[in-house]
């Protein structure tokens, strides 16, 4: 509970009885299925933080126009949504259309790629105004699919740890977090 004064301002939950859901696409899978059944039905955990993995619904269409197909997400985030899970989706790694350099890729992992054989591209966006359209087509999927009620319950951040180099600010890695998060203000005023 957080009071101010007198006034409770927010009954807290709980923080850890959040995860994170790591690979997010083992969601598809059956092991992946029975770890979120397990949890679910122990009621341990409330909150399931996962990629939006945007690199699986952005793509250039035949025409050159950016398009979108939301259904291995939809089936994500529906399994996720009947297990009674509340969701924490971030908006991180830019898919493969919107990187400024494609050789910037995570180290992350020992091979530099992620589950099911997945790229992590790490550049900065080669289009700002782009990234902010596939933020908003994105969110506005998901609350016309669940609802404005189920979402407004969700927490949703964008990108992977932004003042971190190896996330979107490789290039200012040098330069310290404080600098990092000065460029990242600048760009979205």
């Amino acid at each position: 509970m957080i009071t101010v004064g007198n006034n409770v301002i927010k009954n807290q939950k709980n923080f850890w009885n959040g995860c994170v859901f790591h690979p997010t696409d083992a969601v598809e899978d059956s092991w992946g299925r029975r770890i979120l059944d397990r949890i679910s039905k122990d009621k341990a955990i409330n909150m399931v933080r996962v990629y939006a993995m945007f690199e699986d619904i952005v793509y250039y269409d035949d025409e050159g126009e950016v398009a979108y197909d939301f259904r291995v997400s939809d089936l994500r985030l529906d399994y996720l949504v009947e297990k009674g899970f509340d969701i924490m989706i971030a908006y991180g790694m830019i898919p493969e259309i919107l990187a400024s350099d494609k050789n910037e890729l995570s180290n992350v992992s020992k091979n530099a790629t992620r589950y099911k054989g997945k790229m992590l591209y790490t550049s900065k966006p080669n289009d700002i105004g782009l990234w902010e359209e596939i933020c908003y087509e994105y969110t506005k999927h998901i609350v016309e699919r669940y609802g404005e009620d189920v979402v407004s319950k969700w927490h949703l951040h964008c990108y992977n740890e932004p003042d971190i180099g190896p996330f979107f600010m490789r290039e200012m890695e040098e330069d310290g977090a404080e600098a990092r998060t000065k460029v990242r203000v600048r760009e979205y005023l």
